[in-house]
C-alpha cells in the first residue's frame, strides 16, 4: 500500500478546468511534506469542520434569536513541517526550496494563483483543498537545543473556499432513447420526424456537501432541458443547438457561464425559469441516499448528439 502523504501542488500556468481552477494534472511541481528520508509532517490542523457563521434575526419581544440560515467561513490550515539536513549547506538549500515552493507568485506572469493541499490515504484515496499561503515560514531563532542543520517551521494556509473535494472528476452521459422509426408495439406519445432524447440517470453522489456540475451538450439537439427531479431544479435552453456545436454550461459558483466551443456567450439563451444560480447535485439526506434523479429532454437528436454531466465529489471535512 502507498504511504500516507500530504502534498502541496503548485500551479504551472493559468490553464483552467471546468471549476475555473488550474486543470487537474497541470502542475509545475509537487512539494511533499514528508517522505521516508529528510521530511516529516509533525502536526496538522484545520481539516475537520470549517467555522460556521449563522444568519439570525430577532423580534422586538423575542428572547434569544431565530436562526435563518448559515454560511461556512474560510478554512485555516496549520501544519508543522520538518526537514532534516546533514550540514549547513543542506539547511540553506532546504530553506530556499521551501520558500520557492510556497511563494504566492507562482502563477503565469507572476499572477496570484491558488495551489492545492492534498491528502493521500493508504488506499490511494485523494482529498484536495485549494489554499493560499497566509503565514510562514519565518525561520525564527531556535531554542536551547542545537539543531542548526535542520528546519522546523509552522506554516499557515487559508482556504477561502473551505470545501474539500475528490480531485478525480466524475461524469455520466445520457443516450439517445427513442428514434424516428416506428417500432412495434408502439409506445405513446409517438414522436414523428425527429429523434428524441428523453432519458433518466440515477446518480449516486458520495460527497457530504453539494456540488455544482458542468453540463456539456453536443448538437444537434432542440429544446434541451436538464432536470434534477430530486431537487426540483432544471436548466432549459431557448435555442436549438446546431450540429457540430458544443455548448458548455458551467454551474460552479462564481464561474457560471454558457458558451460554445468558440467562447461565444449563450447565457441569454437560458430560459428565465431555469435554476441557473442553484442547480446542483445534492448529498444525503437532502436527497434520499444521495441518489439524484437526473433527466435530459430534447428533440432532433442523431448519432452525433451527446449530453454529459460532470462534477467533483465535495466534502465539508475529513
Amino acid at each position: 500500500m502507498p504511504q500516507i502523504e500530504w502534498d502541496y501542488l503548485i500551479p504551472a500556468d493559468l490553464t483552467l478546468d471546468a471549476n475555473g481552477d488550474v486543470s487537474v494534472g497541470n502542475w509545475d511541481e509537487v512539494y511533499s511534506f514528508h517522505n521516508n528520508g529528510d521530511r516529516a509532517l509533525m502536526s496538522f490542523m484545520g481539516w475537520g469542520m470549517p467555522s460556521i457563521d449563522y444568519i439570525t434575526q430577532k423580534g422586538p419581544y423575542q428572547h434569544g434569536l431565530t436562526v435563518l440560515d448559515y454560511r461556512l467561513q474560510p478554512r485555516i490550515i496549520q501544519m508543522v513541517h520538518r526537514r532534516t539536513g546533514g550540514c549547513r549547506d543542506d539547511y540553506w538549500d532546504h530553506r530556499a526550496s521551501f520558500v520557492n515552493a510556497l511563494r504566492p507568485n507562482r502563477g503565469a506572469g507572476g499572477c496570484l494563483q491558488r495551489a492545492r493541499l492534498r491528502k493521500v490515504f493508504e488506499d490511494g484515496t485523494k482529498r484536495d483543498l485549494f489554499v493560499m499561503i497566509e503565514k510562514g515560514p519565518s525561520f525564527e531563532p531556535r531554542g536551547s537545543n542545537w539543531d542548526e542543520w535542520s528546519i522546523t517551521e509552522t506554516i499557515r494556509f487559508i482556504a477561502h473556499d473551505p470545501i474539500i473535494f475528490n480531485p478525480t472528476q466524475q461524469s455520466e452521459s445520457w443516450v439517445l432513447n427513442a428514434s424516428s422509426e416506428l417500432v412495434f408495439p408502439i409506445a405513446f406519445p409517438i414522436f414523428f420526424g425527429s429523434s428524441v432524447l428523453n432519458d433518466t440517470l440515477n446518480v449516486t453522489y458520495n460527497g457530504t456537501w453539494l456540488t455544482y456540475p458542468v453540463i456539456i451538450i453536443v448538437g444537434p439537439l432542440n429544446g434541451a432541458r436538464i432536470k434534477n427531479n430530486s431537487t426540483d431544479e432544471e436548466i432549459a435552453l431557448s435555442f436549438d443547438v446546431p450540429p457540430a456545436t458544443t455548448i458548455t454550461i458551467n454551474l460552479n459558483y462564481g464561474a457560471k457561464t454558457v458558451v460554445d466551443q468558440g467562447g461565444t456567450n449563450y447565457i441569454g439563451s437560458v430560459s428565465p425559469d431555469s435554476d441557473l444560480a442553484t442547480f446542483h447535485i445534492a448529498p444525503a439526506p437532502e436527497v434520499a441516499g444521495g441518489i439524484n434523479e437526473l433527466v435530459v429532454e430534447g428533440s432532433n437528436a442523431d448519432g452525433n448528439t451527446a449530453v454529459t454531466i460532470a462534477w467533483y465529489d465535495k466534502y465539508i471535512g475529513i
